[in-house]
């Protein structure tokens, strides 16, 4: 018995594993939803999969509503991020005066 082909991932499905900061109740609910419908079989079956269901979504909406429908041009820089996982609970630095 051989083994199952696998199809060719596509140019652009590659996956990276991120770190973001969720609000708690939007975190939470999505966690319920993904339960209750996996339980039932149905989809999203992971919050991966609900996430990148919903990026997906937002910003095919961003690229209608700002871009011509056009894909964003590819970044030169890293885009803004929040505080990083290892300097969370640290009092902010202080710059400068009084």
């Amino acid at each position: 018995m051989s083994a199952p082909t696998r199809k060719a991932p596509k140019p652009g499905d590659g996956r990276q594993e991120i770190t973001l900061s969720v609000r708690d109740a939007l975190l939470e609910e999505s966690r319920s939803a993904v339960l209750a419908l996996g339980a039932q079989g149905r989809r999203p079956s992971s919050l991966s999969q609900l996430f990148d269901a919903a990026l997906g979504r937002e910003m095919a909406r961003l690229r209608r509503t700002h871009n011509d429908g056009a894909p964003f041009s590819r970044r030169e820089t890293q885009p803004p991020g929040g505080t990083p996982r290892s300097d969370a609970g640290k009092a902010p630095i202080s710059r400068g005066g009084a």
